[in-house]
Parts: C-alpha cells; structure tokens; sequence
C-alpha cells in the first residue's frame, strides 16, 4: 500500500505555513453556503503547497483541533452556523499529534 493516513497534528507548523492557511482560506471561500468544520487535505513542500480535497464535514483532524484549544469546538461549529456568532480567535493552541483513529500519540 503506497500511500496511507496514519494521523496528524495541530496546530500546522511548516514553512508553507502562511501560504498553506491563505490558500485553504481563498479555497473553502469559493463554495457557496459552507459552513461548520470543514477538514482540507493539503500537500504542503518547501516549493509550495496543492489542495488535494475539501471535506464539507468533521474529518479525524477535529479530533486533534479539539484537544488543542481550550474551548468547545463543537459548541463554536453551532453558534456559528446557527447564530452567526463567531468565537473570538483562537490563539494556536498546544501541540497535539494524533492517530488515524483521532486518538492522542
């Protein structure tokens, strides 16, 4: 099996990292009506970086974001998408790795 998914970790450190969010941004921006977490799969190399594909649901990724921050991440998902109150923006959080299950490493 060449390629598989053995996890991740948050927050993204890498030196495409500026240019990795602004083009995840621009990305999730042209679909009309997204909202709520939306997981984006990315090849990032230190010459640039390729979307490979936008998720429109929660991905294992959101297992790692939620236990990096100190908030409720689904408790944000639904104000935003039902209230359009927006949390005040998170800092980075701490650093957590995480399995293809979503389960702390």
């Amino acid at each position: 099996q060449p390629f598989a998914y053995k996890g991740g970790s948050t927050p993204l450190i890498h030196p495409q990292r500026d240019k990795a969010l602004a083009m995840a941004a621009d990305a999730v921006r042209l679909i009309p009506g997204l909202n709520g977490f939306v997981g984006l799969d990315m090849i990032l190399t230190d010459e640039g970086c390729m979307i490979i594909e936008i998720n429109p649901r929660a991905t294992v990724a959101y297992a790692g974001v939620s236990q990096s921050l100190d908030f409720n991440v689904a408790e944000a998902i639904l104000n935003a998408t039902l209230h359009g109150v927006l949390p005040v923006r998170p800092g980075l959080g701490r650093r957590v790795e995480f399995d293809k299950g979503g389960r702390r490493v």
